[in-house]
Parts: structure tokens; sequence; C-alpha cells
């Protein structure tokens, strides 16, 4: 997951996070999603679509900050 670091030391601001959650889908299921947040305003910036294993969590993320 070197992407995963060399994102955060290069493109994230001092108030931006990137996030790893897990939660269960509406049938019950555990997802993972990656998501950038803004700290000071709460706000989403960008996010991956749920996956059912980490890795791909990560690349979805991938995929939309490069799309």
């Amino acid at each position: 997951m070197d992407w995963f670091m060399d994102y955060v030391s290069q493109h994230l601001t001092p108030t931006q996070e990137l996030r790893i959650v897990g939660k269960q889908d509406a049938s019950g299921n555990p997802k993972v999603q990656a998501l950038i947040v803004d700290t000071e305003t709460h706000a989403t910036i960008a996010y991956g679509e749920p996956a059912d294993w980490l890795k791909k969590a990560v690349l979805n993320l991938v995929e939309e900050v490069k799309a």
C-alpha cells in the first residue's frame, strides 16, 4: 500500500485525512470504504465505492482520485 502513504504525504493538506471505514451494508454484510475527509468542515472530499475487502476499497479510492 505504498500508494496510500505517498498520497497522504503528497496530496493531503494538514486538515485532511484518508479514512478507512468498516460497516455493515443494509443486508448485514461487512463492507469497507476508503474516504478523504476534511477534519475542519467534516466534508467528504472523495470516496471509493464500498468493497468486500480492504485492498479493493483502497483501489476504488485510487480510481476515483485518478479520474
